[in-house]
């Protein structure tokens, strides 16, 4: 049974600017949104939705130079509070958020376009002993677009819509968001990892080995992955530091029916599974 319950009012204003290899973007947004939230013993439940406004102007890549959206967003998320209790040394619990986006050429937007995404974590603690011996992780995310629109350089999808995989987020195998379709993003995209990280071992300094498995895939078309597969097994070293968990991990990138593979490394502060 859901607890007790809150609500309340969300602007916001972001400037910012993205730049990635395969594009770059600046952006200014506005929104206006109504939140509410519900908390039960183990479980918190978050909603928003209102209107937002952006503005996003194509400096390099694919996509319209300017692009005008007016937009109805929503977001959805279900955490468990054993998952944000533990979040400076996940061990336990879930997340799962889903967001969508709805954009109308009526509406004054320069493109019709449907936006949905959904990202969820699971984190089990082998045996459930009080200091962790091995901790499991399983993440994913799913996404797609739906419009008349398609990618191309005369798109009026902003490259920053699209979707891209690779970095230390999912496949850990590629560069951050190196993985294109022909150079550009995808309509839709899928992502799952593995994680097994040995917390109650030998090793010095409270160092803890973790190995890994990332698979995904992207579509040029709405709620459609296309091949290849790309795949990326590796391994890693997590340090709980003073001012955060340092990561380091190294892992090789493979491309369904290539034999060439890319051997890829990253470092990250604060970043988790």
């Amino acid at each position: 049974m859901l607890g007790s319950s809150r609500q309340y009012l969300h602007p916001e204003v972001v400037i910012s600017r993205e730049s990635e290899s395969s594009y770059e973007v600046s952006i200014v947004k506005g929104l206006f949104q109504y939140g509410t939230s519900f908390d039960n013993p183990s479980t918190g439940l978050r909603f928003r939705v209102g209107p937002t406004a952006e503005y996003i102007s194509t400096l390099s890549g694919p996509g319209p130079l300017y692009a005008r959206l007016f937009s109805l967003e929503s977001n959805l998320s279900l955490t468990s509070h054993l998952h944000e209790f533990y979040a400076f040394s996940p061990r336990t619990g879930y997340s799962l958020n889903f967001n969508a986006a709805f954009n109308n050429k009526d509406l004054g937007s320069t493109v019709d376009m449907q936006r949905f995404s959904m990202v969820g974590e699971y984190l089990f603690n082998f045996k459930d002993f009080d200091i962790p011996f091995f901790v499991v992780g399983a993440r994913g995310s799913l996404g797609t677009i739906f419009s008349s629109e398609r990618t191309g350089e005369d798109s009026l999808i902003p490259a920053n819509y699209l979707y891209y995989i690779g970095g230390s987020q999912n496949l850990r195998g590629f560069g951050r968001k190196s993985l294109t379709l022909d150079g550009q993003g995808g309509m839709s995209m899928g992502y799952l990892g593995l994680e097994f990280r040995w917390v109650d071992n030998p090793l010095p300094f409270n160092f803890q080995p973790l190995f890994f498995y990332d698979i995904g895939k992207l579509g040029s078309k709405p709620s459609t992955l296309d091949s290849p597969l790309y795949y990326s097994p590796g391994i890693g070293l997590r340090w709980q530091s003073p001012v955060g968990s340092i990561r380091g991990t190294i892992s090789r990138g493979y491309t369904q029916g290539e034999e060439e593979s890319k051997l890829q490394f990253f470092i990250s502060l604060g970043e988790e599974f």
